[in-house]
């Protein structure tokens, strides 16, 4: 009997465990795996890790079937502008270029079954503000503000598939 009673009270809190857990249980498309490693790139401010991810990610937007073949030509250009620029801050820029039209294209895209945040810092672009995809609802690893302000922003919208 005691047995049984444990075996209920073990599987009773692993079933609680699971509830509590991430809903994300798609992986990301390769493209915007290599788009969350270009924002911790500039998250840890490492210019030639910068420039590794945005040449990554330029190639694996070259085999995803993304939505706007106009989108996918300017997504292509800002890449280029990052793998080829030294300086973090111009990086950064284009980086918030780069982040609208990704944020667009899973706005769009019917391929995506997981869900992502659209984070906001307001400091950003010397006040302006810029967005970012995310794939945590906390605000981690700011790609604008780097390690001095890792949870400058908020949550703008949660995109949901």
């Amino acid at each position: 009997m005691k047995a049984q009673i444990l075996i209920i009270i073990v599987s009773a809190l692993i079933g609680a465990g699971a509830c509590g857990q991430s809903t994300n249980h798609s992986p990301l498309p390769e493209y915007l795996s290599a788009y969350m490693q270009l924002k911790d790139a500039l998250y840890y401010e490492d210019v030639s890790k910068v420039k590794e991810a945005a040449t990554d990610l330029k190639i694996k937007i070259g085999k995803a079937e993304l939505s706007d073949a106009k989108r996918v030509e300017s997504i292509n250009s800002v890449l280029i502008a990052i793998a080829s620029g030294n300086d973090l801050e111009e990086q950064r820029k284009s980086f918030a270029k780069l982040s609208q039209y990704m944020i667009t294209e899973v706005e769009n895209s019917s391929l995506i079954s997981i869900t992502l945040y659209s984070d906001f810092c307001p400091m950003a672009r010397d006040g302006k503000g810029a967005y970012w995809l995310s794939t945590e609802k906390a605000i981690n690893n700011n790609p604008y503000m780097g390690p001095k302000m890792p949870h400058c922003g908020s949550v703008d919208q949660k995109i949901s598939k």
